[in-house]
């Protein structure tokens, strides 16, 4: 049999065995990837900048702030440098509250008794949103026992702390 003979015997073989066993369409494209609600702004208007948010923002945005409950809960005198990077609920009583003067935004500083030499406080941008929870006096605070759900971070002075960037992550024990 010559090399001619072999190809076109092989080709004749591939033909009919393609016949009886057809290739099997190709899997489907995988659907979109689910698409988080948006906050769009857009150019300034004449009276300011518009401001377009999809209707589930709100609850997506609250639900995962309710998400932060169901973490691990700890005493904030119990503190581990393990916690670091990981959201987790933590309470304490207040021993002193602190707005700043200077800058912009306006930090709010929470100490607890239970950390005295400050290694873990809770902190938060927006004095106001908390005055609007807690009252004008955030010193009221001292005193009270308080729970707060986040990550717990280096980001705030003077060590570690859970950044409270919506009012859902704090709330009064007793």
């Amino acid at each position: 049999m010559t090399d001619a003979q072999v190809n076109k015997a092989l080709g004749d073989m591939f033909a009919k065995l393609k016949e009886k066993y057809p290739a099997s369409p190709p899997p489907p494209p995988p659907p979109p990837p689910k698409r988080d609600p948006t906050l769009t702004i857009t150019a300034p208007d004449h009276d300011g900048y518009a401001i377009k948010m999809d209707a589930n923002l709100n609850t997506v945005l609250a639900g995962r702030e309710q998400e932060k409950w169901k973490s691990p809960a700890f005493m904030v005198s119990a503190y581990d440098p393990k916690w670091i990077g990981r959201t987790l609920v933590l309470k304490g009583t207040v021993s002193r509250v602190e707005v700043e003067r200077d800058g912009d935004p306006k930090w709010v500083h929470i100490y607890f008794k239970e950390s005295p030499d400050a290694t873990i406080t809770g902190c938060s941008p927006f004095p106001d949103m908390l005055r609007k929870k807690f009252g004008n006096d955030l010193s009221t605070l001292v005193g009270k026992t308080i729970e707060m759900a986040g990550q717990v971070e280096k980001f705030c002075r003077p060590n570690i702390s859970i950044r409270i960037v919506d009012q859902a992550q704090i709330k009064l024990v007793n």
